[in-house]
């Protein structure tokens, strides 16, 4: 990456430890999601969504780690500069608002043929976490998911906050708690629709440059089908 000066301009900003750790660490989520075998094979068949990727250093990072599948960054400011994704052939921009009637239609444009599909969104603040958790439950095209939230904002990040101060406990903690509930909710009503098998897991990556570092993870598996043998959750004391 540092051999091309289209991808060193990436690394030239004054929080790029930081950046570059979050983006270490989403590449580490999308590794345990994927399993030893698609990582075995660079990642053949699958589609990774960085959402709301911003510029794409996590996305660059990760169409290395998978250079045999596509990495697709999704984000609702199409004016910046991206010409380091011609560096990248396994690489692309959608121009997408998340919270749009056209969002599932395009997903399901860059889905098409994929053997496996990721979703992974870092620092995701208010709604934003929630609509990705209503995309990855309720979508058919996403198998599976690793989200970890900035924050929640309005009503619900009033309440957590509330919540949060009557317990004792660290806001961030409840707000896990509660977007951790909100994919069990969404799970439940898939499920009772006669959707896929799905699990939620939580767990904490204490090699990341952030206190904001737990991740949600949903995967979803075929009703016919075992569940996969990928571990999803970790301590996150």
């Amino acid at each position: 990456m540092l051999l091309d000066e289209r991808l060193r301009r990436l690394l030239c900003m004054r929080s790029r430890v930081k950046e570059v750790s979050e983006a270490s660490s989403m590449c580490e989520a999308v590794r345990s999601l994927a399993g030893a075998e698609r990582m075995s094979s660079g990642g053949e068949g699958m589609v990774v969504f960085d959402v709301c990727s911003g510029k794409g250093l996590g996305a660059t990072l990760l169409s290395f780690l998978l250079p045999r599948g596509r990495v697709v960054m999704l984000d609702s400011n199409g004016g910046m500069d991206l010409s380091h994704l011609r560096a990248r052939p396994n690489l692309s921009f959608r121009h997408v608002d998340l919270f749009s009637a056209d969002t599932p239609a395009v997903l399901r444009e860059e889905a098409a043929g994929a053997s496996y599909v990721v979703a992974v969104g870092m620092h995701l603040c208010g709604a934003l976490s929630p609509r990705l958790i209503d995309l990855a439950v309720a979508g058919g095209m996403i198998d599976a998911m690793a989200l970890c939230p900035c924050c929640l904002k309005g009503a619900h990040g009033k309440a957590v906050a509330r919540s949060a101060a009557e317990r004792s406990v660290e806001p961030y903690a409840v707000l896990v708690e509660t977007l951790q509930a909100i994919c069990e909710r969404e799970i439940e009503a898939a499920a009772a629709g006669g959707g896929a098998r799905s699990r939620v897991g939580v767990w904490t990556d204490r090699e990341m440059l952030s206190p904001k570092n737990r991740y949600i993870t949903v995967q979803k598996w075929a009703a016919d089908k075992a569940a996969p043998d990928v571990a999803l959750c970790q301590a996150c004391a």
